[in-house]
């Protein structure tokens, strides 16, 4: 079973407005990346709130998606706090977990056929996967169930998952070249600037 566990919890201290409820092809942010993970293969998802929670929940009541939505109440002390909270939660709500794509709700532009590529990977090489960026691996990823225990034992503060990622062996780990999990939203300049570049997108493809 693939249980996708998205992060959702940060405060958008640099957006000054919850990024979760942003607007993204007719949804919110967070409701578009849940169904994103749910169209790659994710059997359930799992929502892990902090900021803004009530916002949250109340615009995901009439969500089409069946989300199980908790709170993190040590939200402010980190992303760490958000995936450890998350990753204990998996054996309570989905005990029959093989699987967790791990994803974060501010990278829009990654399609499902590229998470399901993650599991794809992870599931027939049976090991770990990565987003392969720059400076190293990084989430998205997909992680066994049976890893996960060393997961949590590394995290601390906002370091999240990318440092316990970067240190595994080659051997144990498949990086995937993402382009478009590099972009992520944190300030409104980000967030205007790819609504003016998809409308951009979108009017050579009416006008060919």
């Amino acid at each position: 079973m693939n249980i996708g566990l998205l992060l959702a919890a940060g405060g958008s201290s640099r957006l000054g407005k919850p990024k979760q409820l942003l607007s993204w092809q007719g949804k919110t942010l967070v409701e578009h990346t849940a169904c994103q993970l749910q169209s790659a293969g994710c059997q359930a998802v799992i929502v892990i709130f902090g900021a803004y929670e009530s916002q949250i929940r109340k615009a995901l009541l009439n969500s089409s998606q069946p989300l199980t939505l908790l709170t993190n109440p040590d939200w402010e002390e980190g992303q760490a706090t958000s995936l450890r909270f998350g990753l204990k939660s998996l054996s309570e709500h989905y005990p029959q977990t093989q699987r967790v794509l791990i994803a974060l709700c501010d990278q829009p532009l990654i399609t499902p056929e590229e998470y399901g590529q993650l599991i794809s990977l992870a599931t027939e090489h049976r090991c770990m996967t990565a987003t392969n960026y720059p400076s190293g691996a990084g989430v998205p990823a997909c992680i066994p169930f049976p890893e996960c225990s060393s997961l949590l034992d590394s995290l601390q503060g906002d370091q999240g998952a990318k440092h316990w990622l970067r240190a595994r062996s080659p051997q144990s780990i498949q990086l995937l070249d993402l382009p478009t999990a590099r972009l992520d939203l944190d300030t409104t300049e980000d967030y205007q600037k790819l609504l003016k570049q998809i409308s951009r997108s979108n009017n050579k493809v009416s006008e060919n």
